[in-house]
């Protein structure tokens, strides 16, 4: 369990984190947190998190029991939660880093343990999810970190082949 840490757009402060069988989410007030259920079954790990040009939380995490990567927006009172990335068999999601450009597009990256691969989601507003292959040559994209700058998103994450630093931009 690593806990995310944020601020939104109105100075609040969050975290997120993933514990036993939850993904929670937490709001700095006053003197103490709010904490909200997000996730309610599964085995979440991997967190992260970002604000949307609302100020709307956006999570993306692992579950280790399916191998997938998930995602959870709230709508109202209550967290959606949907699969980014199905793959049966697979463990997709780890490291998973989450950006969200100015027009409510949300991207995420995350590492294929299996395969040793870089990956890319993103959905529009209303949109399906959509994802692509961004980097397998060698054992690269475990601890992605990702920022939005402009159109394009910049990534970085680590060459385990190499023992390097990797950086790329992706069009999402």
């Amino acid at each position: 369990m690593v806990p995310w840490l944020g601020v939104d757009p109105a100075g609040r402060v969050y975290s997120v984190m993933a514990e036993s069988s939850s993904v929670w989410a937490a709001r700095r007030e006053g003197f103490g947190w709010a904490w909200e259920q997000v996730s309610l079954f599964g085995s979440p790990d991997h967190t992260s998190a970002a604000f949307g040009p609302g100020g709307e939380l956006h999570i993306a995490f692992h579950d280790a029991s399916p191998g997938e990567l998930k995602y959870a927006s709230k709508s109202g009172i209550f967290w959606n939660q949907e699969t980014v990335h199905p793959h049966p068999g697979g463990n997709l999601g780890l490291y998973n880093a989450i950006a969200v450009f100015p027009s409510g597009r949300v991207a995420i990256v995350y590492y294929n343990s299996v395969q040793g691969d870089l990956w890319g989601a993103w959905k529009d507003p209303g949109g399906a999810w959509q994802h692509r292959l961004l980097d397998s040559v060698g054992d690269v994209g475990s601890y992605a970190s990702i920022a939005v700058d402009g159109s394009a998103a910049v990534i970085s994450s680590y060459d385990a082949t190499n023992g390097n630093l990797k950086v790329l931009v992706w069009t999402p």
